[in-house]
């Protein structure tokens, strides 16, 4: 995979490949304010990172283009949004097999 990332992004997407989790919190310490709002954009709109909603805060996870760039591979899935916020379940509920007894 040929992505051209800047220094910043190359050590976040390492450091966020070397978690078990994939995720990119916490960032270098160095970062904040416009800077991190500027990598975090870009990690973004490169599909090198998704971004999942939570109820209390927002979560940022490495994709397998973002693995691929540092030349790692993913050791987790990454998380699977709530049942609420997918166009349909998983699979079809399944009916109760068995009689029904009063």
């Amino acid at each position: 995979m040929n992505v051209k990332l800047t220094a910043t992004q190359t050590i976040v997407i390492k450091t966020a490949a070397a978690r078990p989790d994939g995720n990119i919190e916490p960032l270098p310490t160095n970062l904040r304010g416009g800077a991190k709002t500027a990598v975090i954009d870009g990690l973004l709109a490169r599909d090198l990172i998704a971004k999942f909603q939570n109820p209390d805060h927002v979560a940022y996870y490495l994709t397998d283009v973002a693995y691929a760039a540092v030349g790692r591979k993913c050791k987790v899935p990454a998380p699977v949004l709530p049942r609420t916020q997918r166009s349909r379940p998983p699979c079809p509920p399944q009916r109760p097999r068995g009689r029904k007894i009063n």
